[in-house]
């Protein structure tokens, strides 16, 4: 019997707890479902090991939800889902985002094919603590990015003109 075993809530708050540094979440049971509502304060979140999401503040457009499971007399939540910035996915495809209407995105097709967007006002910041970025099967020796305005001394043409810039490595002129 699973009576009582499984119960859904939306999230109202959320903080870090500091000690633990998990995601605590404050819940009010959802009516309407059969299943008596509970009110949970300070409820941690379980999911995957490698991914930590803390929700957005509830809004006029909805709440997280969550997924309970009973323990005792202690409810853990164990899946969420927030329908305010669902999008549409083909078959096969992965997107990692922030909460939010403008929030950046990491986007896996099965083609493989890896988009990483920034949104609105937000940057695209790749930071590397490592001694050098590769960018596409690591070559011996390593062959750095050349400039394609940068212009040879011995032709006086650009590089680009020449065929010796990157072609694989663009960038846009600021």
């Amino acid at each position: 019997m699973i009576d009582g075993l499984i119960d859904f809530a939306v999230v109202t708050a959320s903080k870090v707890h500091a000690g633990a540094k998990s995601v605590l979440l404050r819940l009010e049971g959802v009516a309407g479902v059969g299943l008596p509502t509970e009110d949970v304060d300070d409820c941690e979140t379980w999911g995957e090991a490698a991914v930590l999401a803390r929700p957005a503040d509830p809004t006029t457009d909805g709440k997280m939800e969550v997924l309970m499971l009973r323990g005792g007399d202690e409810l853990i939540a164990i899946a969420s889902k927030d329908r305010r910035w669902q999008i549409s996915l083909e078959k096969g495809e992965v997107r990692i985002r922030a909460f939010g209407a403008s929030a950046g995105y990491v986007h896996l097709t099965p083609s493989g094919a890896v988009y990483v967007t920034g949104r609105a006002s937000g940057n695209v910041v790749v930071d590397v603590d490592a001694g050098q970025v590769q960018l596409g099967k690591a070559t011996t020796p390593p062959e750095g990015v050349l400039n394609g305005q940068a212009i040879d001394p011995f032709t006086g043409s650009t590089h680009f003109v020449l065929g010796n810039a990157s072609t694989k490595v663009l960038a846009q002129k600021v």
